[in-house]
């Protein structure tokens, strides 16, 4: 698989991207991804991108109780 990769340090408002010759006319998959956290909450401690919760007692469910209709 080829891929082209390029790393912003400061991302612009848009980006041109110049599709190699080779690749047009053909399928191709385009993913931006951000490689950090934005860092605005200011916190000494931020809260985690998840929560774990507690609960007394699980109750799960048998199969035919699940798919019921």
């Amino acid at each position: 698989m080829e891929a082209l990769r390029k790393v912003y340090d400061d991302a612009p408002d848009e980006i041109l991207l110049p599709i190699p010759s080779e690749w047009r006319h053909r399928r191709i998959e385009v993913v931006l991804s951000a490689l950090d956290r934005p860092d605005d909450t200011g916190l000494a401690n931020p809260v985690p991108p998840y929560r774990v919760l507690k609960v007394d007692r699980r109750i799960v469910a048998n199969r035919d109780a699940l798919h019921e209709r």
